[in-house]
């Protein structure tokens, strides 16, 4: 289990993490769920020069470890974006912390402008103890944002 698998908590504890490595062969989600199950996980990019930001939403006290399981994060179209025309900004709690990366914004931009240029996600906000603090979304599949565009209506 790797570094950013423990700070997003892909597998919960360290024995389930061993049980996990120790089976084998194909997986039965109805006899073995896992938290990620039904849903499409999305890193962002650029945290790290948003911590000021993040601190803020997590209320941070020096370098204690943060985990925020149940945030709702904004994915805000950006066209104006000396960048990237494509750019899909991502806010928490009214706060700018990172944006998708290119190759997620070109996919997310058209569906989130489409739904009226922002859209509301779940997210996970975390990091160890003295880490930057990261995010993640965690968008539950059925969301309206992972429709294809084609059956959107």
């Amino acid at each position: 289990m790797g570094f950013m698998d423990r700070i997003f908590g892909r597998y919960g504890s360290q024995e389930a993490v061993d049980a996990v490595l120790e089976k084998r062969g194909p997986r039965d989600r109805k006899d073995d769920p896992r938290p990620w199950d039904n849903q499409t996980s999305i890193s962002i990019v650029g945290e790290s020069r948003y911590q000021p930001a993040l601190v803020a939403f997590c209320d941070r006290k020096g370098d204690d470890e943060v985990r925020i399981e149940e945030a709702s994060a904004d994915m805000v179209c950006e066209p104006e974006n000396a960048y990237d025309k494509h750019a899909v900004r991502i806010d928490l709690g009214g706060r700018k912390v990172g944006y998708l990366a290119r190759g997620s914004a070109r996919m997310y931009h058209r569906r989130v402008a489409k739904l009226g240029g922002q859209v509301t996600v779940p997210a996970f906000v975390g990091c160890q103890k003295g880490g930057k603090i990261g995010v993640r979304l965690n968008i539950p599949h059925g969301h309206p944002v992972l429709v294809p565009l084609n059956k959107q209506g």
